[in-house]
């Protein structure tokens, strides 16, 4: 899962990797998040990075609907580092 700032986060208590943060909605923390493992977290206000997200789009098969869609992604001012 890859929460970006304004989400609302959970930390998951890791042995040998410290505090994973998750989406409090990801299903992989389904088990966890009533343990004692969990710890509530949130965002500062003013963070600011690069944030990884997966994102997931379902186009038309038309001509140039690609480069529409990495048009926009780059208008975002944003990058793309793998697309399938």
């Amino acid at each position: 899962c890859y929460p970006i700032p304004g989400d609302p986060i959970l930390g998951v208590l890791d042995a040998g990797r410290g505090i994973m943060v998750h989406a409090q909605n990801c299903p992989q923390i389904e088990k966890l998040r009533q343990t004692e493992r969990a710890i509530y977290l949130s965002w500062q206000p003013d963070v600011q990075g690069v944030f990884p997200v997966i994102i997931e789009a379902e186009l038309l098969n038309r001509k140039g609907v690609l480069a529409a869609l990495t048009q926009a992604i780059a208008n975002a001012d944003t990058n793309i580092d793998n697309i399938t």
